[in-house]
């Protein structure tokens, strides 16, 4: 008996010193320092083990942290730029009456920085007078989210219970209402969610939330990247369409950013957040008048996600989606005359209606990023239209979405060498015919513009930088892990290779376009639509 008395105040003064460290306060509960491990022995000898969790919510500086049921583990968010030395932490237990608990791990013998990359798992034991328990927590280096629903989350809309959070950041907690979104990535095992942050438990009444790594928004994506084993290729796009593009209200390129997320208490592995398009709200950032234009997204047709849809003239299977239109009216009628651009037979009607009907610059742009990346998904899929209402008709602007199949998949359609050109039927052929030597001339000065960061540098630079966040994170390993990639370190060379290559083909190429604005492109004049790239060759080579 004073053996236990003396090991039990070994405890107590062992959780007073810890509390102090850890910035506690008597009046909450407070997860104590490592304890002596014959101090935990003796709780263990006047307890029975509890058989179930005693445990299952934690805050960190307040900040919830996220838990894995399957695996009884918490994972908690202390951001990449920690050194060595271990933050002061208040780990605290809400609402945990009567309950105690301590790190039986001392992880102050790790480096913070380590532990993190290394996705090191500690040991904490709670107890109450009765019972105890073991659970774990693992830190990490990015955000976490985490999704609970009560029933099983499907394409149609379904409340849920959000949280993200990140480290430094107020975090989100919040109603919501999720559901399954894509269109290949549907049949993928990781699954990718959209979510819209709610008043109401009910999925009701949308409202807005400063969320980490993103800002302000009402709506979030999580995207599951299931093709691109890297985790690099849709990030990489928009931050290079972003770089080029520089547009700062309706319809800018997305912010992204890296999460690891949880769903119904099962971890699922990383994700890249962005928010979508929000038509209305983008149409309007642009002035009230554009309330009035219509957006669709090019789609395969079985893709359309039952929204209504417009078929392509020219080829089966393809379509156009409508996204947003005025009330009243045929909601198809602003893409009339784009559809008539698709079928004039007339070279000179051609280039004359295409010039008055088309945005080049953002027609261009879209072009060069498409090529650029040799994207293979981003034409007859994945590319919105606007189409501007003006006094003389209707004048369509192009911006791309969901660019991840990218710099180096896909290879049989970019070519094994990488010298196909990417078919885009209605820019191919503007760029062959080359209405008053101006298009060949406008695409050389955008594609010069674009290069100040559209190069290899750059690739490297940000490729490096997303190893960075995946790897001392510790969550591509643990992603690896989930899924079974064998990817468990990131690193970018394979798309920094594909770019040496690429970006000096497409220099060479739309290059000589401009210097010879009359001169024959076979690759551009191919006028089936099938297939999705076609070699580089000029007429008589």
């Amino acid at each position: 008996m004073k053996k236990l008395v003396l090991l039990l105040e070994i405890l107590a003064l062992i959780a007073v010193m810890a509390a102090v460290v850890i910035l506690g306060s008597p009046s909450e509960t407070v997860v104590s320092g490592p304890a002596d491990i014959e101090a935990l022995w003796a709780i263990e000898d006047t307890r029975e083990e509890s058989g179930a969790p005693l445990v299952t919510h934690l805050l960190c500086d307040g900040v919830p942290m996220v838990y894995v049921e399957s695996e009884d583990t918490f994972c908690c968010t202390l951001g990449l730029e920690t050194g060595g030395d271990w933050p002061q932490m208040k780990i605290t237990a809400p609402q945990a009456r009567g309950l105690s608990l301590c790190f039986s791990d001392d992880y102050t013998y790790d480096w913070c920085d380590e532990a993190i990359g290394s996705g090191y798992s500690y040991e904490l034991m709670a107890y109450t007078d009765k019972a105890y328990d073991y659970f774990n927590v693992v830190f990490t280096g990015l955000p976490l989210v985490s999704l609970t629903a009560e029933q099983a989350i499907t394409q149609e809309d379904t409340p849920v219970r959000v949280t993200v959070s990140g480290y430094g950041e107020a975090a989100v907690s919040t109603y919501a209402r999720a559901h399954l979104r894509g269109g290949l990535s549907l049949s993928a095992e990781k699954k990718a969610y959209k979510i819209e942050y709610t008043r109401r438990a009910d999925g009701t009444g949308r409202v807005e939330w400063a969320t980490p790594g993103l800002g302000r928004t009402d709506e979030l994506l999580l995207l599951p990247m299931p093709f691109d084993s890297l985790l690099m290729r849709d990030r990489l796009s928009w931050d290079l369409y972003g770089r080029m593009t520089a547009q700062s209200s309706g319809f800018a390129p997305r912010k992204t950013a890296y999460a690891e997320v949880v769903i119904n208490g099962e971890y699922a592995g990383v994700y890249l957040m962005m928010t979508p398009y929000s038509m209305e709200r983008d149409l309007l950032s642009l002035g009230t008048e554009h309330l009035q234009d219509s957006v669709y997204r090019t789609c395969v047709a079985y893709m359309s996600e039952g929204r209504p849809l417009l078929e392509h003239p020219l080829r089966e299977g393809a379509g156009y989606e409508l996204f947003y239109s005025p009330q009243g009216g045929e909601p198809f009628a602003p893409l009339a005359g784009y559809i008539d651009l698709l079928l004039e037979e007339d070279d000179e009607a051609f280039c004359q209606k295409a010039m008055e009907r088309l945005d080049l610059t953002s027609l261009l742009q879209s072009l060069i990023l498409i090529q650029a990346g040799g994207m293979t998904d981003n034409v007859f899929n994945n590319l919105y239209i606007r189409a501007e209402r003006m006094q003389a008709g209707y004048v369509y602007h192009f911006f791309p979405w969901d660019m991840d199949l990218a710099w180096g998949l896909k290879m049989e359609d970019i070519g094994f060498a990488f010298e196909n050109w990417m078919f885009f039927p209605l820019a191919d052929r503007l760029i062959s015919l080359n209405p008053g030597g101006a298009v060949r001339a406008e695409l050389l000065r955008l594609w010069e513009e674009a290069c100040a960061d559209l190069n290899l540098q750059t690739v490297q630079e940000l490729t490096a930088a997303y190893a960075h966040e995946l790897n001392a994170s510790g969550a591509m390993a643990r992603n690896a892990e989930r899924w079974g990639t064998e990817r468990y370190e990131a690193d970018g060379f394979e798309i920094g290779d594909f770019a040496s290559v690429r970006f000096a083909l497409l220099d060479e190429t739309i290059r000589r376009l401009a210097q010879e604005p009359e001169g024959r492109a076979p690759f551009l004049e191919r006028t089936q639509y099938e297939g999705k790239g076609t070699p580089i060759q000029w007429d008589g080579e």
